[in-house]
């Protein structure tokens, strides 16, 4: 059986125990994209003049999640609201971020999320893009359930 993952049935939660979930997603939403990715390369590759070589493995988990929306989504208020309660509540902001699909399969969790900045707002002839990207001090892909 085919498996669907599309902006239709992405959502995207964020959890913080002292502020209100927000629930992303669905259609009509105007929900652009929803991303993730790591920081860091897990291997590199040294080598020296004479020949010699040797592996680099970097565990570290941390990452970024980005979340692009239409102008005119009304999501944008709910996480404006949010990045100016993580700003006013600096020690109370470390959140949980997953995403999944509409059937509740995970495709990443990522803990310890952080805004970075309200984004760029600006108007034009059409409506355009916002992106809000968070910070992840670990993200668990869990992509083989999707």
């Amino acid at each position: 059986m085919a498996k669907v993952f599309s902006l239709t049935t992405v959502t995207v939660v964020i959890e913080n125990d002292n502020h209100p979930m927000i629930t992303i997603g669905g259609a009509g939403k105007l929900l652009g994209s929803v991303g993730y990715e790591y920081e860091k390369d897990m291997y590199s590759m040294d080598s020296s003049p004479d020949g010699g070589y040797v592996g680099n493995f970097n565990g570290s988990k941390q990452g970024k999640v980005k979340v692009l929306f239409k102008q005119t989504s009304f999501h944008i208020a709910e996480l404006t609201e949010f990045c100016l309660w993580a700003r006013a509540n600096p020690s109370l902001a470390l959140s949980k971020i997953t995403i999944t699909d509409s059937l509740g399969n995970i495709a990443a969790t990522c803990n310890g999320c952080l805004p970075v900045r309200i984004p760029a707002n600006t108007v034009g002839e059409t409506a355009g893009t916002r992106e809000f990207e968070f910070v992840s001090g670990e993200i668990i892909s869990e992509e083989k359930n999707v």
